[in-house]
């Protein structure tokens, strides 16, 4: 084949295995083995598609493209997914296209899960910046941001200014989501985590209770993710040295995990 009609097909090829990836949704592991299965597919798009997309459909091609990089993502192929974000930024180039900030997103936090801390800050501090100057402060991307921005300061161990960005984004998730959301709670959980790393266990305690009584409501008592909170609450109960109330909460932990698993 000549290259144009290589590019032509493996264009294609993307759009439907990202249809494919789109179908299951990025989230769901209920089809584990089917997206296993995926995975060789998108090694060989990738492999093929050796230029930007020359696509006349430019959303949906970059939108292709971007969800092939979270998949990769999703399956700690960060690589990969460097590579499938930096084709969607190569593609938004070449189709004449503002930057995109989710693929830039997704580039930084790929560099975060391999552990270039430094570099992954500097870039979540410069998407920020401009995405700040281009769209809406309660944007849902805006709240992602913020929480990976948290997320970077804590593994550097700047608790404080972890606490700050993940009050951001806990704050344009109640927003766009609503309180009893799981962005919500995983906004909360992020602070408490936080408090009880900077001593504040009685701070942490009651935000723990919050994520708590949400959790019950939306998910169960037995819920493995409501266990979740009820043991580290008994963790924080240790270090208030509460021992009566850690050993309730733990043995409760316990005795719902047994059943859970």
């Amino acid at each position: 084949l000549s290259q144009p009609d290589k590019q032509r097909l493996a264009e294609k090829a993307v759009l439907v295995v990202a249809g494919a990836v789109s179908k299951m949704g990025l989230d769901s592991q209920s089809n584990w083995i089917t997206s296993r299965q995926l995975l060789p597919h998108v090694a060989s798009c990738e492999k093929n598609l050796g230029h930007p997309f020359q696509n006349n459909e430019p959303f949906r091609s970059t939108r292709a493209l971007l969800m092939l990089g979270q998949f990769c993502h999703q399956f700690s192929r960060h690589d990969q997914a460097i590579t499938w974000f930096s084709k969607e930024l190569d593609s938004v180039q070449h189709l004449s296209l503002l930057p995109s900030l989710e693929a830039r997103d997704g580039i930084s936090t790929a560099m975060l899960s391999k552990g270039q801390l430094q570099k992954a800050l500097a870039e979540f501090e410069s998407i920020y910046a401009e995405a700040s100057g281009n769209i809406n402060v309660e944007h849902p991307l805006m709240s992602k941001i913020a929480n990976s921005l948290g997320m970077t300061y804590k593994m550097l161990g700047h608790y404080g200014k972890a606490l700050d960005w993940y009050g951001i984004s806990l704050a344009g998730a109640v927003y766009n989501f609503g309180k009893a959301s799981h962005q919500v709670l995983a906004s909360l959980n992020n602070i408490a985590v936080v408090q009880k790393e900077l001593g504040q266990y009685s701070e942490a305690l009651k935000t723990y209770e919050r994520v708590l009584k949400r959790k019950e409501a939306a998910l169960g008592k037995g819920n493995s993710s409501t266990l979740e909170t009820v043991m580290n609450m008994g963790v924080v109960y240790g270090h208030c040295q509460q021992y009566d109330d850690a050993l309730s909460f733990l043995q409760r932990a316990l005795s719902g995990k047994e059943q859970c698993w």
